[in-house]
């Protein structure tokens, strides 16, 4: 199988996103149907993402910014960009394609052609209303995976579709990453490494080197949810990890930083809509 094709889930280990590519492997196109909810909290990657979803809903946050989906929709997230996905269960799909603009210089310079356009790669952010122009181009990447002309000249009509739809004059804030940002990223980085010890809102306050009143305001202006929701997802989200390689209810709520069996279990019923139970037996029937 391609290296480049990819199925099934893939959420990101720790808040920034370890992809691997080279020059063989520049992009990858990875395809999940949602048999069950699929979340992805806060994270950021060097790689250009596009989201194309098809009959699902949900929503995906990229900065301070909450975009919904519903139906078929296509989601563009420049790279470094700090990012969450929520998509719920359904009978839809949706294909996630990366793309590393270092390793694809070694055939094009993407950068360099939004530039001269006068675009620039931060705009190339949010929705994208030529969904079945992406989709061509998409299934061209999947169905022509052994034909390299066919693939890169895929990749560039994608680029030239998304710089097509950016619309820069609404999003003036893409790209201009301050203070803010970075804070963010120290919290959420502070987080995912410790989200299975006993961490308090005072503790990531510290973290922001913002007092504890003033925190939970400003946490929620930038990351688009509440840091308890957050932290909440980051666990459940590990706990989906542990039980699909364990199937362990009681090893899950233990490695993923819950002290009580019976509230991790009311609170992962909530985020994903059934006990840990039945999502083992979901995956197990899958």
């Amino acid at each position: 199988m391609s290296r480049r094709i990819l199925y099934g889930k893939n959420t990101p280990l720790s808040f920034q996103e370890s992809l691997f590519f080279d020059t063989d492997c520049p992009y990858t196109v990875r395809y999940k149907e949602l048999r069950n909810d699929d979340v992805a909290p806060l994270h950021y990657s060097s790689a250009l993402e596009v989201l194309l979803c098809c009959d699902i809903s949900g929503t995906v946050t990229i900065e301070e910014r909450t975009i919904p989906v519903c139906g078929d929709a296509v989601v563009a997230i420049p790279p470094y960009a700090v990012h969450s996905v929520t998509l719920k269960q359904g009978e839809g799909r949706v294909y996630v394609v990366h793309v590393s603009l270092e390793e694809l210089r070694a055939f094009m310079d993407i950068p360099f052609f939004l530039s001269r356009t006068g675009a620039r790669l931060d705009g190339l952010c949010g929705v994208c209303p030529d969904f079945d122009g992406v989709r061509g181009c998409v299934m061209e990447l999947i169905e022509r995976d052994g034909d390299l002309f066919a693939r890169m000249g895929a990749l560039l009509r994608l680029a030239g579709i998304l710089q097509r739809c950016a619309d820069r004059e609404e999003n003036p804030s893409v790209g201009r990453r301050g203070e803010g940002s970075d804070r963010l990223k120290a919290v959420v980085t502070w987080a995912s490494a410790n989200f299975r010890e006993k961490v308090s809102v005072a503790d990531a306050a510290a973290v922001a080197g913002l007092s504890k009143n003033y925190f939970c305001s400003w946490f929620r202006r930038h990351a688009g949810t509440t840091w308890n929701d957050y932290l909440n997802d980051v666990r459940i989200s590990n706990a989906c990890r542990v039980l699909a390689k364990t199937g362990s209810v009681t090893r899950a709520c233990q490695e993923c930083g819950f002290a009580d069996l019976s509230w991790f279990i009311q609170l992962f019923r909530k985020k994903r809509g059934r006990t840990p139970r039945q999502y083992v037996k979901s995956l197990e029937a899958t």
